[in-house]
């Protein structure tokens, strides 16, 4: 069985692991769609 403080900490970790996750998702997104216009590839 796992203590209160230790979910806590789990979760904070895990809420921490998805919003790296989302930014560098969104991050390389627009990295990829910048490229494209400005190499003129049709999408």
């Amino acid at each position: 069985m796992k203590t209160q403080k230790q979910k806590e900490t789990t979760m904070g970790i895990q809420m921490i692991i998805m919003f790296v996750v989302m930014a560098g998702l969104i991050f390389y997104m627009n990295r990829t769609q910048k490229n494209k216009q400005k190499n003129g590839w049709r999408a």
